[in-house]
């Protein structure tokens, strides 16, 4: 199956992040390598062992909360991890946001695989990951700032 352009490019900037704003050497960087044996991330920081997880979510249709499960999932075990970033496009954060806070706030409480999961999203203007929460606020704030605009006029 081919991927998507999206989920491509969000490769591309997960390496363009770590190598441009962490100066990470890019050889440091493995793109869709098998780790732990048997797991292959899309992206993988081997210097600070971070395996990040690129989920669109396009042709999941209603069974979206299982895949992202999967994808989390599929590191229990895994020692060689010290964090799992599951990145998402921002419309796919914006839409699922609610569901995602809470399923953020789950992993932290029960700690599923072991190690930290972030679920993330990508603030474009900046070129960096961002939690998904910090889009929750944002929104809060834009909705108040209309509601505040509403009650002038």
């Amino acid at each position: 199956m081919r991927e998507s352009t999206e989920h491509y490019l969000l490769k591309v900037l997960a390496a363009y992040y770590f190598v441009e704003k962490e100066q990470v050497d890019i050889r440091d960087i493995a793109v869709e390598e098998t780790i732990c044996g048997h797991t292959i991330p899309d992206v993988y920081i081997k210097s600070q062992n971070i395996a990040i997880e690129i989920e669109t979510l396009y042709g999941e249709g209603l069974a979206w909360p299982n895949k992202l499960k999967e994808t989390i999932e599929k590191y229990k075990g895994c020692t060689e991890i010290s964090e799992v970033w599951l990145v998402l496009p921002p419309m796919q954060a914006s839409m699922y946001l609610k569901y995602l806070v809470s399923m953020a706030k789950r992993l932290r409480e029960l700690k599923v695989v072991g190690t930290s999961v972030k679920i993330l999203t990508v603030d474009l203007g900046e070129e960096t990951f961002v939690p998904v929460a910090r889009i929750s606020k944002q929104i809060k704030k834009i909705v108040k700032s209309w509601e505040i605009s509403d009650s002038t006029t």
